[in-house]
């Protein structure tokens, strides 16, 4: 077993800027030795070139968090060690599964682990030690506070893909049986009820593409016919206008240009002609 002392020695920081975690190198022995023990393989930052199912399969570290109970035990709670260790119940249990201390490198093409046992210096529990769970910082109290949560991002992604899975398996089972009812409705129904039945369930709006082709011919039809209208009560109205002008006699005509012409000859008759140049 490894002392309580080795486990803090050099002091022990939890930060979540840190992606992963580094405890010091005093446990290296025990945990690899333990950690060998339960997977079957050696613990190193070597790549895993093993199947998703493998590392699933791999041990779930579990780090145990010296407990405070101010106003005596804390009872039944989930997270702390209660049974499995009488001597320290209120103590914080905080489970690492391999899903977080493993990272898979697709340039490696395999796992690498991120919980680090070869640290010189302190320790830091890092992100992947914090992930599915909630932790309180009090820095005025000098305490923390640490609860599982349900907000772990690879649970959550899981459920999320399950979630659109069933919501277009769903989605397809409706598609097919509006398919169905369609095949059924064009075999048992004309177009035009077809289109009268559209037409009520949209409020009155015409929706189908017959309906609307339909309503365009009529508007067509009934734009041309005004316009024809139009043209034709244009042309009344300006006959009317011709009508009423008073339009001289031809007589009247033939007179004035007689006239006219007359006084032109004789314009031309008294006209003195001048004597010629010599």
């Amino acid at each position: 077993s490894i002392s309580e002392s080795a486990l803090n020695a050099r002091g022990v920081i939890v930060d979540s800027g840190t992606t992963e975690t580094f405890l010091n190198n005093r446990i290296q022995a025990q945990f690899k030795k333990a950690f060998s023990k339960l997977a079957g393989r050696s613990y190193n930052q070597d790549v895993m070139r093993i199947h998703e199912s493998d590392m699933l399969k791999l041990p779930t570290i579990i780090l145990q968090l010296h407990g405070i109970a101010e106003n005596g035990e804390f009872g039944h709670v989930t997270g702390l060690a209660d049974e499995l260790d009488p001597h320290s119940p209120n103590d914080v249990l905080i489970a690492i599964p391999p899903y977080h201390y493993m990272e898979y490198d697709r340039k490696a093409g395999g796992y690498v682990a991120r919980f680090h046992v070869e640290e010189g210096g302190g320790s830091v529990i890092g992100g992947n030690t914090m992930m599915g769970h909630d932790v309180l910082f009090d820095v005025a109290g000098k305490k923390m506070g640490w609860a599982p949560s349900n907000c772990d991002f690879a649970d959550l992604r899981k459920k999320e893909s399950q979630g659109e899975n069933t919501n277009q398996k769903k989605l397809k089972e409706q598609q097919g049986g509006n398919q169905e009812q369609t095949g059924n409705s064009e075999n048992t129904k004309s177009d035009y009820v077809s289109d009268t039945f559209q037409k009520k369930n949209s409020g009155g709006m015409c929706t189908t593409s017959s309906c609307r082709t339909v309503a365009l011919g009529v508007l067509s039809v009934a734009f041309i016919v005004y316009f024809m209208v139009w043209i034709r009560g244009r042309s009344r109205r300006a006959l009317a206008n011709y009508t009423d002008i008073d339009l001289p006699d031809l007589e009247d005509l033939e007179l004035t240009e007689t006239r006219d012409r007359d006084s032109t000859d004789q314009t031309k008759e008294e006209t003195p002609i001048p004597p010629p140049i010599t």
